[in-house]
């Protein structure tokens, strides 16, 4: 999914606690293909503006 604000791709997955540290990169498979993807903490969306 592309994010509104950013033309950037933006997903969730579930991954193992280890991994799952703010900043760290992991490497996603989507189609065959693999993707770099950073580890962010919640909430990567602030929900306070009304639309």
């Amino acid at each position: 999914t592309l994010t509104p604000l950013r033309p950037q791709p933006i997903g969730t997955a579930f991954i193992r606690p280890d991994l799952a540290k703010a900043g760290q990169i992991l490497s996603l498979e989507v189609r065959g293909k693999r993707y770099p993807a950073e580890v962010v903490s919640l909430p990567f969306y602030r929900g306070s503006r009304i639309r």
